[in-house]
């Protein structure tokens, strides 16, 4: 996924899974952005930042950056800062660096989001997995084979032939699996 459409889903994330009014990117691609890749708002007066991080490895200092670039500038004032990262977190590593940068700004809700925990909530969102990835990858990452609210979607069959026997299993219209079987001639 390439920066701008990683950046793009997390817009997504923002409304459909966070419950934000309405979000959009922040700046331009290779420009500075002040720490925020997206911002999202409930009212238009309360603000949220994300900042995307495709990164391999994700640490305390790397979090620490993070907030730094973002407290350099202010252009206008943000509740939360969410640093969302592709990769997977280990909380030990991590976990005393955001309690002190926390107690440092208790009026900055700061939250990191790694891998694991975009995946958990992007399973629940079917229509966001399709606008990113498509709808074979939502039927995989969301474990839906075959649904009455996916219209043209039809169960899917396998057949095994052994013996002259052919042993069919498959999913109905509702995701329930079936056997069946009948006599080659």
């Amino acid at each position: 996924m390439s920066p701008y459409d990683f950046e793009a889903l997390i817009a997504e994330v923002a409304t459909a899974v966070d419950g934000h009014r309405e979000a959009r990117l922040y700046g331009r691609p290779g420009r500075a952005d002040d720490g925020r890749d997206v911002i999202a708002t409930d009212d238009g007066m309360t603000y949220f930042a994300y900042q995307c991080k495709r990164v391999a490895q994700f640490d305390g200092a790397a979090l620490r950056r993070a907030v730094t670039a973002f407290e350099v500038r202010q252009p206008f004032v943000v509740t939360s800062f969410i640093v969302v990262v592709a990769c997977i977190v280990d909380a030990k590593d991590i976990e005393t660096d955001l309690i002190d940068l926390r107690a440092v700004r208790p009026s900055l809700d700061i939250q990191v989001r790694d891998g694991r925990d975009l995946s958990r909530s992007l399973r629940e969102f079917p229509s966001v997995v399709e606008t990113a990835f498509g709808s074979a990858i939502r039927r995989d990452f969301c474990n839906e084979e075959a649904s009455s609210t996916a219209p043209g979607i039809r169960p899917m069959t396998a057949t095994v032939a052994e013996g002259g026997i052919s042993i069919q299993a498959g999913r109905d219209i509702n995701g329930a699996i079936h056997f069946g079987q009948s006599s080659g001639s």
